[in-house]
């Protein structure tokens, strides 16, 4: 029998089956977390919208908004499962709870079940995306770690891109239940793609000597993880005191209706899209640190720029371009830095490490609006721009386990 030729030995062909069933699976993991992000991005341009459907005020509404990411901070506690019993089971789990979540308005279309959507979305959220990183973790070196974890964080941006304008052209037309039904579906269909195409694949394991002790006592102890953390906290929450009232501040300052409010979430959609493709290209060769750092300087720098271009509608996009630009560098650089910071408990740090920015989510929704309301938008950027450079101070003591 003659023999395969050199370029097609049976192990070359299986490891060629192997990449492409995993960039199959970036592939859907992108998609399903297009849909999710949607969910949790979509609230702040259409505040007012689901404010009004639920006959509530914009400071109830960010109220509901801040008290679930706060409650889905708890998500640690069920992501470790992913590190106990695998990144499947994670996974899974994630996905019901956000799809029970999202279903839940459309058969209680009340204030409270809205909040808890959000709570269990958030949640749901907290728990499938930690699995996925450290998914990508066990498989990816470091070193190349972070194109394909950039590459998944295309989501956030494909939310504003093509999740939220679609919301502003269904809403209008469908009602504002709409959107929910939509990811009703998707949640379905996700849970079904996922039990098909990510396999069932043992715990990483731990060392001996810890093997008694929760992953969460590993990440107390370990002082980068907390500073990781504590990073994580400011980026999100300095972000969130400006994305949660740009909806209202457009409609309010420039007379912007919610189809236009929809169409400008997508300045914000390709700001981002720009900065993960940045990170992609630079981070591993420029380094991880570096390319944090220099998003924290560029956010910081951009505070001056809304009023020196004038109270423009043209004027405001560009500065929103940038200041979502330079965040969205600083986040998706600090992923694959996070990931490698403690190996043996990946899963449970990139949830608790999840948790942190739910957390500065929730304290830049609830202080946001406050802080509008009282002395206007120069307010939430001066806030916004002192947790950057309070980021900037801490990243030095974040860094990656070092290899025994």
């Amino acid at each position: 029998m003659a023999s395969l030729h050199p370029r097609y030995t049976p192990s070359l062909i299986e490891s060629k089956m192997k990449n492409k069933k995993f960039n199959l699976q970036i592939a859907v993991f992108l998609i399903i977390r297009t849909a999710i992000n949607t969910s949790i991005r979509m609230v702040g341009p259409f505040l007012l919208v689901f404010a009004r459907g639920l006959q509530a005020d914009m400071t109830a509404m960010a109220t509901a908004v801040s008290a679930s990411m706060a409650a889905s901070a708890f998500g640690p506690f069920l992501a470790e499962i992913a590190d106990r019993r695998g990144r499947k089971t994670g996974m899974l789990l994630g996905l019901s709870i956000y799809t029970i979540g999202v279903g839940l308005v459309l058969v209680w279309p009340a204030y409270t079940a809205f909040l808890l959507a959000l709570l269990l979305a958030s949640l749901g959220n907290n728990i499938f995306l930690p699995a996925v990183q450290a998914y990508v973790g066990d498989r990816v070196p470091y070193e190349k770690r972070g194109i394909t974890l950039s590459l998944l964080e295309v989501s956030w941006a494909g939310a504003f891109i093509v999740g939220v304008p679609l919301v502003g052209i269904l809403i209008p037309r469908a009602g504002w239940q709409s959107p929910f039904l939509s990811l009703f579906v998707l949640g379905l269909l996700s849970i079904a793609c996922v039990a098909l195409l990510v396999p069932k694949l043992s715990a990483p394991e731990i060392s001996e000597g810890a093997i008694d002790r929760s992953r969460f006592y590993l990440i107390i102890k370990t002082p980068a993880a907390l500073f990781g953390l504590a990073m994580g906290f400011l980026i999100i929450a300095g972000n969130s005191m400006i994305s949660v009232i740009f909806g209202a501040w457009l409609e309010q300052s420039y007379g912007l209706e919610i189809a236009a409010i929809g169409a400008a979430a997508t300045v914000i959609g390709f700001a981002e899209l720009a900065g993960e493709g940045v990170v992609a290209m630079i981070a591993d060769r420029f380094g991880k640190r570096k390319t944090i750092a220099a998003g924290f300087i560029i956010n910081i720098l951009s505070a001056s720029l809304p009023f020196l271009m004038g109270s423009t509608v043209t004027g405001a996009l560009i500065w929103m371009f940038i200041f979502n630009f330079s965040f969205e560098v600083t986040l998706v650089a600090s992923i694959p830095l996070m990931t490698e910071v403690l190996p043996p408990a990946r899963a449970t740090l990139m949830a608790v490490f999840l948790a942190a920015s739910s957390l500065g989510m929730a304290a830049g929704m609830f202080m946001g609006p406050r802080l509008y309301t009282t002395g206007g938008f120069l307010i939430n950027v001066i806030a916004a721009m002192l947790m950057n450079a309070l980021g900037l101070l801490i990243l030095p003591r974040v860094h990656r386990a070092v290899p025994k």
